[in-house]
């Protein structure tokens, strides 16, 4: 997906997880995805280092 497409659509999807008032959400997902959504919560360009391994996890507060 281009980037563009990716970003506006990352941002309705996080802007609906705040709605949900909720203390936690998980989101179960591809490495490069979860990477790609900590690269626009963190405005930090991460590599493929930076993926998390298999069975990882990242916590994310935005």
């Amino acid at each position: 997906m281009p980037e563009k497409e990716f970003k506006l659509l990352a941002i309705n999807f996080l802007e609906w997880c705040k709605e949900q008032d909720l203390k936690r959400i998980y989101i179960v997902s591809h490495d490069g995805t979860i990477t790609s959504y900590r690269q626009l919560i963190t405005d930090k360009e991460l590599s493929r280092e930076d993926f998390p391994g298999e069975t990882e996890w990242c916590k994310i507060s935005c």
